[in-house]
């Protein structure tokens, strides 16, 4: 019955491989909302629980809200991702450090998924079984990742969610903060953007799903005056006369003095506005960030909470005003102001000709491991998951090393081994010639097998070693098998894998 008790897995079904314990935690991240929280744990090798799921037409990520509370010394845990018996890949289960919580691990969505039922499966492997516990919040399909919403940025048919305007807007190819584009506003204009059907609350300790922080890139060409402003509960403006409108500028006492009035009539009486401009807005109202716009870009981050209060952000406005034209760039909404960082990731440089796949995001190594580690997976690889062309006469061959010096290339599948008479674990493998390592092989965290593969490793002509592994006395039976690449004579040698797969008779 424990396993029906998770909240985060309602509809899931387990594997029943290993024995589900529960504890309750007394959360007090959220000071206003303490509560018991259910957290689980498996006393076992790993177990599993699966769903029938179907990503919609506009859903890119695979959003899993899992996490646990333990420090760096406490037992950590790890999940695999399977998609229609495929492993997607692998990562740390994160840890609660922060009053908010960690983001969700989010998983891209193949195109090849969307719109048709999949079969997702979530492996939990303990570092420590009996342990190793964690809190499930929940499972789902998403469009954008629940932390981070772009706004504007790249998209090229932006303007036509725009209204409320005299003159006009358009994207630019020619002139951006970042990327190939940014949106143009004529003097005059005042474009709104609706979130087609979002509704993004700023909440001062956000959860999932809100928000707090806003990212964004502007300049003007001539002029005195450029704006953006959000609109605030499905409307733009302050329709309240009870509320007195006010300029504030950011550098002044009476800024920081606004931290500590009433919330609720902070955006109020600025207008949900920024500018930057001398002159005083029609309305009389905004929080003003400089005494002029900048020529060139810059990039703003504000805190929108500690700005207007808590609200409902339903749209944005982009004005111009006067002079030539504004320019506006990267605009985003992020549950914590570190998740903007994800924005700035720099694009991976061409493949190498010499590459037949080369892929530096962990949940895309199984594009690269399935045909040569069927069912593995693996968290982090030096350089990434590389598959050559050719390799000592061996076609499609993956290359890897340790991400760090003092740290292994870790290969790892979690099944339950078939029954049959003899079960191994098949290993083809080869070196460098100036180069030697150690290939080890782990079951359920004890090591079966460690061999070095370098001058006097038995091989073929053509260089290549095989292993074989007896896996046999596990026949039948759930393990986490662990492969591992480790580095020999404090060397950091790069290894090739031909095969890497279990075999049974």
């Amino acid at each position: 019955r424990s396993r029906d008790a998770l909240p985060g897995l309602a509809g899931w079904t387990a594997a029943d491989v290993a024995p589900v314990r529960l504890r309750s935690r007394w959360d007090r991240s959220d000071p206003r909302d303490p509560r018991y929280v259910v957290l689980a744990t498996v006393e076992g090798p790993f177990e599993s629980w699966s769903r029938t799921l179907r990503p919609g037409p506009e859903d890119r990520w695979l959003a899993i809200a899992v996490n646990r509370y333990g420090d760096d010394n406490d037992p950590r845990a790890m999940l695999q991702v399977r998609v229609d018996g495929a492993t997607v890949g692998e990562v740390e289960v994160p840890s609660w450090r922060d009053e908010w919580g960690p983001n969700p691990i989010l998983v891209p969505v193949d195109p090849e998924w969307r719109e048709r039922e999949l079969e997702v499966e979530l492996v939990l492997l303990p570092a420590k079984p009996g342990e190793s516990f964690v809190r499930w919040r929940g499972v789902e399909f998403v469009e954008h990742p629940p932390h981070l919403i772009r706004v504007f940025d790249e998209q090229l048919d932006f303007p036509r969610s725009l209204r409320d305007g005299d003159g006009t807007a358009t994207v630019t190819l020619e002139d951006s903060s970042r990327g190939a584009s940014a949106l143009v506003v004529t003097p005059a204009w005042r474009g709104r953007a609706e979130l087609d059907g979002l509704s993004a609350d700023v909440r001062e300790r956000p959860r999932i799903g809100e928000f707090r922080y806003l990212r964004f890139a502007w300049r003007k060409n001539g002029g005195k005056q450029i704006g953006l402003q959000v609109a605030h509960d499905g409307e733009f403006g302050v329709q309240r006369e009870d509320v007195r409108p006010r300029v504030v500028r950011e550098r002044t006492g009476g800024f920081q003095a606004r931290r500590f009035q009433n919330r609720d009539r902070r955006g109020l009486e600025v207008g949900y506005r920024y500018d930057a401009s001398a002159a005083p807005p029609k309305d009389r109202r905004a929080l003003r960030l400089d005494k002029k716009p900048p020529e060139d870009w810059r990039v703003v981050t504000r805190d929108l909470y500690a700005d207007f209060g808590e609200f409902e952000l339903t749209g944005f406005a982009f004005e111009a005003l006067d002079g030539e034209a504004a320019y506006f760039d990267e605009v985003y909404l992020a549950r914590k102001g570190a998740d903007f960082v994800e924005i700035d990731r720099p694009a991976k440089p061409p493949t190498p000709p010499e590459f037949a796949r080369w892929e530096v995001d962990p949940w895309r190594f199984h594009d690269v491991l399935s045909g040569v580690a069927p069912g593995f997976a693996s968290r982090e690889i030096g350089g990434g998951a590389i598959l050559l062309h050719e390799y000592r006469g061996r076609r499609n061959v993956l290359r890897t090393f340790g991400p760090e010096h003092q740290r292994p290339c870790v290969l790892r599948t979690a099944r339950v081994l078939p029954k049959s008479k003899r079960v191994r674990l098949v290993a083809e493998v080869a070196r460098d010639d100036s180069e030697e390592w150690k290939l080890e092989v782990l079951v359920n965290g004890d090591r079966r097998f460690s061999e070095v593969v370098g001058r006097q490793s038995k091989k073929d002509e053509a260089g290549w070693s095989r292993f074989e592994i007896d896996l046999t006395e596990f026949a039948g039976q759930p393990v986490d098998l662990t492969v591992r690449q480790q580095r020999h004579n404090d060397r950091r040698a790069q290894a090739y894998w031909s095969k890497l797969r279990i075999e049974s008779e």
